[in-house]
Formats: structure tokens, C-alpha cells, sequence
């Protein structure tokens, strides 16, 4: 694939983003401590990762030398990829986060960001996750009671924190769990 280079939003004339996802700050003329004039060359930047996602940060070399961090899979999607219908996250779509390659990049809700990552990258819900504190069969009790008791009277029986109870009664955890 042929790497194709676009001026950064805000930043053009300084920064370029390219859709094999490598940022570059061009050429530019600075003054070193003593106001003396040189030239920086150009240079591909490498910024740094951060829970698997690559980003940098951008200067704007204007009086308030002000600095900003992005994530270039961010940067990436929004200079080459189409955002039709506005949606509002990027996923990588083989499950790697530092590939921010233009061809591994779609635009997804959150919800379709959550279903990829069951479906696709095998993250696991309910018990089977790694950081469940409750069990299937709490969550089950959980519904059950919540026919006849308040959320708050539920979570002192089971010595559980409120929101939690109401996460589970109103779906937003254990979604696969049958409701009535």
C-alpha cells in the first residue's frame, strides 16, 4: 500500500498524519536559547503507548507553545476514513491496537465496539470475565427479588454496592440473562 500523507486538523503546515498511521513534524525553522536561528528536518515522531494504544503529542508552536495528546488511531480515521453516519469511536478491527494501519480502522457505536469485541476478539461477559465479583446464579436471585423489593433492599441482603444491583436489574450487566 502506497502511504499517502494529510496535513493534521489544526495543525497544518506543522504535522502530517499518513493512513499507514505514522505521524511526521515537518521541516521547520526555531530558535535555540540563545535566538539563534536554525533548522529542525523533518522527522517521523514515535510518541508512546498507553493500554496497547499508540498516541503522541502535538505542540502548536504558537505563543502559548500549548501540546495536546492524541491517539493515532484517532488521527488516522479522521483524515482517511469516511464518517457518514457520525459515529463516535474507532475500532481496530483485528483486535490490535497499535495496528493503525487505514485498512484495520471502522467508525463504530459503543455498543457495536462492545459486540466486537465478544464475537470477534472473545472478550468474556458475565462470570467468565476475569473481573466479575458477582456470579450468574447471584444475578439470577438478584432478578428474582427484584419483583417483589427495592434495588436498596437487595443490595444490603447481598452486601453489595447499589449501583451494581441496578446495573444487573436494569441490563446494563449480564445482558445475556433472561428478564421478565
Amino acid at each position: 500500500m502506497e502511504e499517502i500523507w494529510k496535513d493534521i486538523h489544526g495543525y497544518k503546515g506543522i504535522y502530517l498524519i499518513s493512513n499507514l498511521g505514522r505521524v511526521k513534524v515537518l521541516e521547520r525553522k526555531t530558535k535555540d536559547s540563545r535566538g539563534r536561528l536554525w533548522v529542525r528536518p523533518e522527522k517521523i515522531l514515535n510518541g508512546g503507548t498507553s493500554n496497547g494504544y499508540k498516541y503522541i503529542r502535538l505542540h502548536s508552536f504558537n505563543k502559548e507553545r500549548s501540546s495536546k495528546m492524541y491517539t493515532v488511531h484517532r488521527l488516522v480515521a479522521k483524515h482517511f476514513v469516511p464518517n457518514e453516519n457520525n459515529k463516535p469511536q474507532v475500532n481496530h478491527i483485528n483486535g490490535v491496537r497499535d495496528d493503525n494501519n487505514v485498512t484495520n480502522l471502522e467508525w463504530v457505536t459503543n455498543q457495536e465496539n462492545v459486540l466486537h469485541g465478544r464475537r470477534v476478539l472473545g472478550h468474556c461477559i458475565g462470570e467468565k470475565n476475569a473481573r466479575a465479583k458477582t456470579t450468574e446464579l447471584m444475578a439470577l436471585t438478584i432478578l428474582d427479588l427484584r419483583k417483589k423489593h427495592p434495588c436498596k433492599t437487595i443490595s444490603k441482603k447481598f452486601k453489595l454496592p447499589l449501583s451494581r444491583v441496578r446495573a444487573i436489574c436494569e441490563g446494563r450487566t449480564f445482558i445475556h440473562l433472561p428478564r421478565s
